[in-house]
Order: C-alpha cells, then structure tokens, then sequence
C-alpha cells in the first residue's frame, strides 16, 4: 500500500511510539494495526492525533469482524476506532470494506472498495444487484454501482437482514478477486 493509497497525497500519516519522533506510515502491517489498535502507539493524519485504540468490546467486535468478512457497529460516536482498525485491516488483507451499522429498526449497509487493488466488473455489479435488491428496504433501494470515486453507495435493509446482505457483498467480491487472479 503506498501513500497515495493511504490518503491521496494528503500530508502522510504517520505513527508516534511514546515519546519517540514521528515517521511515516508507508504500509501498514499487522503489528503497527495491533499496537495502534491497543493504545501503544499513536496514529497522526496532519499532525492530530486519530483514534485507533479499541475498548475490549470493540477488540471483540474486531475479532468477530475478521472472522466474518465486514464490521457491525452500533453507535458512529463510539465506532469510530473501531472503523479506522477495520479499513486499515482490509488495506492490508486487500479485501472491501464493508461496515454494517446498526440502527433501532434498520440497518446501514456501506462498502468501499478502494481498499482492495481489484475491482468489480459489470457482469459482478449485475450480480451483487440481483443477490442484493430483493433484501434492501424498497423505500430506500439503490443499485450499486461505482461512484466517480469508486467507492459505492451505502444501502439500507433490516437489522435481519444486514449480514445477509454483507455475505453477498462478501462473495461476489471474491468472484471478482479470482477472475483477477486468474
């Protein structure tokens, strides 16, 4: 992962270990991920401090989120940690990053793919629109596509069936993965 993908030519991120000059961040790696999301080290974007350190419940929901393909939060005040781990975590793992919010009735179901170095293909687009319309909220219902900045639009669906919706993202995307490798 190079600058560039990190933030676009902004001012570099870089890493501060206690008391210790800061450098750029020019990959990240399992470890930095670990020690930033465990609070021994500090993630600075221009020069402020930017939240990476997980409480236990949301080291747990990480946990949960590796073995399940997409993050779920709860509160955007209180997530937003736990979402900075999870999209450095699929910058790494070159995978999309899919965060599934919760709400009271509803849910947010948001994916961007400008952490994975493939992308979708039309006939892959047509897929995820087939698997995914019929579960989405009819009054909320948008079809998936890219955005000027490739990152797709979020969609909304019922706390049922979020993960369901994930799951689909999930596999076509890994459709798109292998006909990249092959």
């Amino acid at each position: 992962m190079t600058q560039s993908r990190l933030n676009d030519g902004v001012k570099p991120m870089s890493v501060s270990v206690t008391r210790q000059r800061l450098r750029p961040i020019d990959n990240w790696t399992r470890e930095l991920l670990r020690d930033a999301a465990l609070g021994k080290v500090t993630i600075y974007h221009i020069n402020s401090p930017e939240p990476y350190r997980l409480s236990l419940s949301q080291w747990n929901a990480f946990r949960r989120a590796q073995h399940a393909g997409y993050v779920v939060v709860r509160r955007r005040k209180d997530s937003l940690a736990l979402r900075n781990v999870w999209y450095a975590w699929c910058e790494i793992e070159d995978i999309p990053c899919i965060v599934v919010r919760i709400r009271e009735k509803f849910a947010d179901i948001h994916m961007d793919m400008i952490t994975a170095s493939y992308k979708l293909s039309s006939e892959h687009i047509e897929d995820l629109n087939r698997r995914v319309g019929p579960l989405v909220e009819p009054s909320y219902y948008k079809v998936w596509g890219y955005s000027s900045e490739g990152v797709y639009p979020h969609t909304r669906a019922t706390v049922e069936n979020a993960p369901l919706i994930a799951q689909h993202i999930l596999d076509v995307a890994k459709k798109a993965r292998e006909a990249v490798q092959r």
